[in-house]
């Protein structure tokens, strides 16, 4: 892969140089790869088995049906969903065959592509009740098909009491990210938690050892309208730089830990990057808006 990568770096290389106008070539890489035996390889079972366990010991023996995804998702499809939804929504002609053609591919006004583009839509269309287990990396994802909007703890203990300390307690579980009825968003471990929005912890800080801009990127992912009813983070291993990925691969990325979140910039030295450290998608937008802006005003007419 990195091979073909460079071969394709260098053909823009020789396109730019032959091109009217001056061109920069930037590299970015949003993410590294953390590796590490898999979850269902250390303790035999699937992040959805450890869920649905725990909803039928809740349920004595009963409850929702758990529905789990362990596909990984085509980072291919996800990169022309993206730029179909960028052309839409910034192209000044309006194409309206385009529109009409990808009218039945739109999700909260994103184009999506793909084999799983739909697995969301699908299984909230059947009945009412069922629980959704997705992985990506050692991030997991729970949501609660029922219900209008996000679960509280407060809420999930009342109707599954075994579902959060058989989450937490897990050795293959690092935290869960939850609402809360009077603490608002909170990054919660075996023995505390952090209070995202008041940035006080309580009992022991279940985000000791990451990075400090960890509570504050958590507390943005949990103002999100997508966020799921509970956010899990997989453990990471300092001492082997080691992750469980809760999806069937070795090295991965998604979650917190390791390697996986070591992104990089290559860019020439005359494009001011700005002040550092660049913490975020969002601020790395602002610096290429920001370059493209500049470029566009030194351009000649």
């Amino acid at each position: 892969v990195l091979r073909l990568l460079d071969r394709d770096i260098g053909r823009l290389v020789k396109v730019a140089e032959e091109a009217p106008r001056p061109y920069h070539i930037v590299v970015l890489s949003d993410h590294g790869q953390t590796q590490g035996a898999t979850f269902r390889q250390r303790y035999g079972e699937s992040l959805s088995d450890v869920v649905e366990s725990a909803i039928h010991r809740s349920g004595n023996g009963s409850g929702p049906e758990v529905v789990h995804s362990d596909s990984n998702p085509d980072e291919g499809w996800e990169m022309v969903s993206v730029l179909l939804t960028d052309f839409l929504k910034n192209d000044k002609t309006d194409h309206p065959v385009m529109k009409r053609a990808l009218r039945r591919r739109m999700r909260d006004g994103q184009v999506a592509l793909g084999p799983d583009a739909n697995l969301a839509d699908e299984i909230a269309d059947r009945e009412n009740g069922k629980v959704i287990v997705l992985a990506s990396g050692n991030l997991g994802l729970v949501s609660f098909t029922g219900a209008n909007t996000r679960l509280t703890m407060e809420q999930i203990d009342a109707d599954y009491e075994e579902l959060m300390p058989t989450l937490i307690d897990h050795p293959g579980i690092a935290f869960a990210l939850l609402e809360t009825d009077d603490r608002g968003p909170i990054a919660i471990g075996r023995s505390g938690f952090y209070a995202l929005r008041d940035n006080q912890v309580h009992g022991d800080n279940p985000l000791e050892g990451y990075s400090q801009n960890v509570p504050s990127l958590l507390l943005r992912a949990s103002g999100f309208r997508n966020t799921p009813d509970i956010l899990l983070i997989g453990t990471y291993w300092k001492e082997t730089n080691e992750i469980a990925a809760f999806e069937n691969l070795v090295s991965s990325h998604g979650g917190i830990g390791g390697n996986q979140t070591v992104p990089f910039v290559l860019s020439p030295v005359e494009l001011d990057v700005g002040p550092m450290p660049i913490v975020g998608a969002s601020a790395l937008h602002r610096v290429f808006k920001r370059w493209v802006a500049n470029g566009h005003k030194d351009a000649a007419p």
